[in-house]
């Protein structure tokens, strides 16, 4: 369904399941089936993303790729991954925030790779190297050769982040690569020389908040 990241079959599944158990269980129980597909589809909501907007967006711009809060921004790091000093952008995902994830440039995804680990809690106050956590990471490759990178943090209170985007792939800015059920911490790794245009605290959108520039 486009409204929400659920598929046509499970979607099915679950319509026969209601229509069992409205015409052989109890209202007690039929009312907390129903109060738990509410919110089962309400955390699996997909982001409003204004596309009208989007195509105007100049191309050096940078966009939130998820919908969240900004926990911590740490300039002048060495990524401990790919060698690359830059600044990172921790963002945290809320449980009952939409949970899509979306290319905050126009961009070509030169690998994603996935690493087994710890949970990290999406709230705590420092994340300053994802290393040993349970992780998706995504390089992205700008026309101007620029790389930046996106890493998917499991919350242990959340779900397994899903990707349905491969190395090769091109996309759109604020093109759905995935989604993560229930939310969680994504961190964006920048070039050193962009200009930073949030701050911790402030609340994003995907596809809508401007969080970078790149400078020539």
């Amino acid at each position: 369904m486009k409204m929400f990241f659920i598929k046509k079959d499970k979607l099915i599944k679950l319509l026969l399941i209601t229509l069992i158990i409205m015409n052989f269980f109890p209202w007690s129980i039929i009312t907390l089936w129903c109060l738990g597909l509410i919110i089962y589809f309400y955390t699996l909501r997909r982001n409003r993303i204004n596309y009208k907007e989007v195509i105007n967006i100049q191309p050096d711009v940078m966009l939130s790729p998820v919908d969240g809060v900004v926990k911590e921004i740490i300039p002048n790091i060495n990524d401990e991954f790919h060698n690359v000093i830059g600044t990172k952008i921790r963002f945290a995902q809320g449980w009952f925030d939409p949970c899509g994830i979306y290319l905050p440039m126009a961009c070509q995804i030169r690998n994603t790779e996935h690493y087994d680990g710890e949970y990290f809690i999406r709230n705590r106050e420092s994340l300053k190297f994802t290393h040993g956590f349970y992780r998706n990471n995504i390089t992205l490759k700008n026309k101007a050769n620029k790389k930046s990178y996106i890493e998917l943090v499991k919350c242990p209170f959340g779900r397994k982040p899903k990707l349905w985007v491969e190395a090769g792939d091109k996309g759109k800015l604020a093109s759905c690569i995935g989604f993560v059920p229930l939310g969680g911490t994504v961190v964006m790794t920048v070039p050193n020389d962009s200009e930073i245009f949030c701050k911790v605290g402030d609340r994003v959108r995907a596809g809508e908040t401007v969080i970078s520039g790149m400078r020539d």
